[in-house]
């Protein structure tokens, strides 16, 4: 995913705690929202070096179906797990694996 690139769209524009940072962590985190035939919505994870700039980690992605658009609004880490926020849901995956642990309705 490049942000900024056709199709795409990131809240990050507008709204800067729509962006997560962690200096301690060297990690960034944006939410990206995605048009090409489908409606996607995901967190997109980069490890942050000075001399290296920046390298995509992994990404989260939420699950939408042809009637609710899940749309990431915000990402946390709190200990080993990444939650991101969406209007309906948190999604808890793993900050090594990127792999949905659990998935919770609000």
């Amino acid at each position: 995913t490049v942000i900024g690139d056709k199709h795409t769209n990131t809240s990050a524009t507008y709204d800067h705690k729509a962006v997560m940072f962690s200096k301690e962590k060297n990690i960034i985190a944006i939410p990206i929202e995605q048009y090409n035939r489908k409606y996607e919505s995901k967190a997109v994870i980069y490890n942050i070096d000075l001399e290296n700039g920046f390298n995509q980690l992994g990404e989260i992605e939420e699950e939408s179906d042809n009637i609710t658009y899940r749309r990431i609004e915000r990402i946390i880490y709190v200990g080993s797990n990444y939650y991101t926020f969406s209007n309906k849901w948190v999604n808890v995956s793993d900050m090594k694996t990127f792999e949905t642990i659990k998935n919770i309705e609000l």
